[in-house]
């Protein structure tokens, strides 16, 4: 587990990064849920819904608030380039 978190948090290619954190949304244990939560906020969208998909499959409750975040900056980014 603290390998994928090393890759989810500091490897370059978003490739690698996305698929650490699929792989830690297997686990719910100490750490992950941080891991995913910083990962919703990854320069690469990829990276981003899969910390997306990895919370609901954690089924962690406390990381509602977070998401709820994180959509509303998408949504007003994303009608910034519409502009």
């Amino acid at each position: 587990i603290n390998y994928l978190m090393g890759v989810a948090r500091k490897n370059k290619e978003p490739i690698l990064r996305a698929a650490a954190v699929r792989g830690l949304s297997h686990f719910d244990e100490d750490g992950v849920y941080e891991c995913l939560i910083e990962k919703l906020a990854d320069e690469d969208w990829v990276v981003a819904t899969e910390a997306v998909t990895g919370l609901g499959e954690i089924d962690e409750k406390k990381a509602i608030p977070s998401l709820i975040d994180t959509t509303e900056i998408a949504r007003s980014e994303s009608m910034w380039t519409f502009v």
